[in-house]
């Protein structure tokens, strides 16, 4: 498993959990994308309403049998985007969210353009920001690869940018596969968070969108 980031700024309780990795006979990599998005990075399109199996589809790609699919958050939490070349470097994936991913669509313009729905949390996401998590969007699904490589691609970002860094709102995102933790950022590996990705810390991984050039 191989996981390849690319950091803007993150989300309040973001999660997406794959399950379980089985390597076939092929040698090929097989990319697949996942962009993790809220308010202030920005994509040309996104789009809601895709059931948790057509997500799943759209992370995995070709050469990937996905099965199980189940998605848990507020449903305008999580949907697909297109037209993001030029903006987080992705041209299309999955976006999953604490708030609502209508209000990815840039330009950052706004302070507090995030949402807060009062969902509950992720037990995993509580570990790794080491705070209690609210509003969590989980994508969780089973996927057997038909190669013994997969890699996944994701952009991590943030309302909590840059004011709250070390303030107390962590927001944080995972990748697990069987279990383990494959989002990981520095040396010594941090998990991605606010507090472990901003100006100060990891800061070649961070991309300041404040004058929202994004």
């Amino acid at each position: 498993m191989v996981a390849s980031p690319r950091l803007l700024r993150s989300s309040r309780g973001i999660r997406s959990r794959v399950r379980p990795f089985t390597a076939g006979a092929a040698f090929a990599l097989v990319s697949a994308t996942m962009v993790v998005l809220a308010a202030p990075a920005s994509a040309a399109v996104v789009t809601q309403g895709a059931t948790p199996t057509q997500l799943a589809e759209s992370l995995a790609g070709p050469g990937i049998t996905v099965s199980g699919a189940t998605f848990a958050g507020n449903g305008s939490a999580g949907g697909t985007f297109s037209g993001g070349d030029g903006i987080v470097g992705l041209g299309s994936g999955v976006v999953l969210s604490s708030g609502a991913i209508s209000t990815v669509i840039g330009p950052n313009n706004q302070t507090g353009a995030g949402s807060n729905f009062g969902g509950a949390g992720d037990s995993d996401l509580n570990a790794l920001s080491g705070a209690t998590t609210s509003d969590a969007a989980v994508l969780d699904f089973n996927f057997v690869p038909t190669t013994n490589q997969v890699q996944f691609s994701y952009v991590f970002s943030s309302e909590e940018y840059n004011e709250f860094v070390g303030g107390g709102f962590n927001d944080s995102f995972g990748f697990f596969v069987n279990g383990t933790n494959c989002a990981e950022a520095g040396d010594p590996a941090m998990p991605i968070t606010v507090d472990t990705i901003n100006a100060g810390s990891n800061a070649s991984l961070f991309i300041d969108n404040t004058d929202a050039h994004l």
